[in-house]
């Protein structure tokens, strides 16, 4: 119980130990080396503080505290199948989370330091809830889906339920340039008829 198990290999990708670490720290603290799952395990605390840690398709349970200062990977569908039960995550300055699945993946909504999205697939980001303090990174084939906002433009009666809307994104990967299309359908819900603050259903 209170043990800390350190990991601290400087180069090359190297697999756990199949040990048991339910009420252990887990500490990486190997610069440039990769330290990966060999199975499902359970930890008190895992600290990343110098190089990656990779999950492997296996899911890491956690009861305290997960803290990052270098670098981890996400490979499943979201983040919490490969990291999940900790009370805390502290994303630290020089920290970078690596969504990495050759697949569809959801963002989990967070601040950010460094954010990169890799391998393939859509990778679903809500710019709402999600912040980069530092540098977003898109790599791979790997496509980003972010929320396009419409906001409609008042019109002159003209006997028909055609609207005009203004779109924008709200891009948190600024190092990428990113625009709405210029071609959409825009129609009033409730038809053509007169009328204050009508919905419209943009496509």
């Amino acid at each position: 119980t209170g043990a800390i198990v350190e990991y601290t290999a400087t180069s090359g990708t190297r697999d756990l130990k199949s040990w048991t670490y339910t009420s252990a720290t887990l500490k990486i603290n190997g610069a440039s080396g990769t330290f990966t799952l060999p199975a499902a395990k359970s930890v008190t605390n895992l600290t990343v503080a110098a190089g990656t840690f990779d999950p492997n398709g296996y899911l890491l349970t956690g009861s305290g505290t997960l803290s990052v200062t270098d670098t981890i990977l996400v490979d499943a569908a979201t983040f919490d199948e490969s990291y999940t039960g900790f009370a805390t995550t502290t994303l630290n300055t020089g920290s970078t989370v690596n969504y990495s699945a050759s697949g569809a993946q959801t963002v989990l909504a967070t601040d950010y330091y460094d954010l990169t999205l890799s391998g393939s697939g859509a990778k679903t980001v809500n710019p709402a809830t999600t912040t980069i303090s530092h540098t977003g990174t898109i790599s791979g084939t790997a496509q980003v889906l972010l929320t396009v906002n419409a906001v409609g433009v008042d019109k002159t009666y003209d006997a028909t339920d055609a609207a005009t809307v203004t779109l924008s994104v709200n891009n948190i990967f600024t190092a990428y340039a990113v625009s709405p299309s210029a071609v959409y359908t825009a129609t009033f819900d409730a038809g053509q008829n007169i009328g204050a603050g009508k919905a419209i259903s943009v496509s």
